[in-house]
């Protein structure tokens, strides 16, 4: 009774976890397995703590999924204003890059992205992270603790974008050019009705 309410318990907190974080099909069943050994162990009474981490299988991308940190000391200038938590994970050159002003993130500029994971500027993020780390913006983002409104492209870039759009006509219907079939389908001479 008890493992059955446990079994319910790991695929509940499992959906939860899948909800907001892409995992490999293959791999889901191991993540229920390892919170159900995990909860089962909380329960157990007899069990001492010390088995309780020896029990519990990790999935082999969990561990790779949070960057490692880097900083001990995160007392500098560079790091002032960041998160503890960026600033632990990135390196000063990175740091130094970033803007804490910034109301999104401090990775996001006026007009630039800065990739927390190599400190390069880049406009358009999505295709930079698949190119050089084989990674979607999803993963980049599950993995830095970035924000649901996080941008893959900077506003500028897109109000650039946005202007060349309007400017070359597109998203704008043209009534000159529906008025004369208009006129042509009215100028047709009604047939009489006999009756």
């Amino acid at each position: 009774m008890l493992d059955d309410r446990l079994l319910e318990m790991s695929v509940e907190l499992a959906k939860a976890h899948l909800a907001t974080t892409q995992v490999p099909t293959s791999e889901v069943p191991q993540l229920v397995r390892a919170i159900f050994t995990s909860l089962k162990a909380l329960t157990s009474p007899d069990r001492p703590e010390d088995s309780v981490e020896e029990s519990r299988p990790i999935p082999p991308h969990f561990d790779e999924l949070e960057p490692p940190i880097i900083n001990k000391d995160v007392s500098g200038s560079e790091f002032e204003g960041l998160d503890p938590w960026l600033a632990a994970r990135v390196p000063r050159r990175v740091a130094r890059l970033l803007d804490p002003s910034s109301a999104v993130h401090p990775s996001v500029h006026e007009d630039i992205l800065i990739c927390l994971e190599d400190g390069a500027r880049v406009k358009l993020l999505r295709a930079y992270l698949r190119k050089n780390h084989g990674m979607s913006l999803a993963d980049y983002m599950d993995r830095w603790r970035l924000p649901a409104d996080y941008p893959s492209a900077p506003a500028a870039y897109l109000d650039g974008k946005r202007a060349q759009a309007k400017a070359s006509g597109l998203g704008v219907t043209l009534r000159g050019s529906r008025g004369p079939a208009r006129a042509k389908v009215a100028a047709r001479p009604r047939k009489a009705v006999r009756g």
